[in-house]
């Protein structure tokens, strides 16, 4: 029953949505079957001068979405060509099996702020878009050695600020 969901904010029912009644209290998800997210940033070494390392600005890609056409593609197809004045916040949520195996909870959840459809494909049987934000966070979640799942650390950047927002404490000394 693990698999990868998607809901935009303020859109909580719809006929045709994913049989999922709520995920984290949350409702009105899809299916989606995979994304994809990537971040570079150039660093520049000097021949000689190692320890002189210059970073640039990180430099984030548009979220890459494919799923099956379902009643929800309606709802994407109205956002692409009428995105409204911010977007929208738009979650991706994969998911795992409880441990008693009776429902689904996140293991790791993408948030995008003011999110827009920057491309949108479709052909037999698959759809495929692009999603541009102004704000990424992804919230890890981890099972401890009890077998319960907890929330972890949220890791939010701002590209609009080009500043990490919150992120794993360890990481930022």
């Amino acid at each position: 029953m693990s698999g990868l969901y998607m809901r935009i904010d303020g859109i909580d029912s719809f006929k045709g949505m994913a049989s999922v009644p709520d995920i984290a209290g949350k409702k009105g998800f899809f299916p989606i079957s995979s994304f994809n997210v990537g971040y570079s940033r150039s660093i520049y070494v000097a021949v000689g001068a190692a320890g002189d390392a210059e970073s640039g600005i990180p430099a984030l890609s548009d979220v890459t979405i494919s799923r099956e056409p379902d009643a929800a593609s309606a709802i994407l197809e109205t956002l692409f060509f009428a995105p409204g004045e911010k977007g929208k916040t738009i979650e991706i949520v994969e998911t795992r099996t409880n441990t008693s195996g009776d429902g689904i909870q996140p293991r790791r959840v993408v948030s995008l702020e003011e999110a827009r459809l920057s491309s949108y494909s479709t052909d037999a049987g698959a759809c495929s878009m692009s999603l541009a934000y102004t704000t990424i966070s992804i919230t890890h979640y981890f099972q401890d050695a009890a077998g319960k799942v907890e929330k972890g650390d949220v890791v939010k950047f701002d590209l609009k600020t080009g500043k990490l927002v919150s992120g794993n404490q360890d990481a930022k000394k």
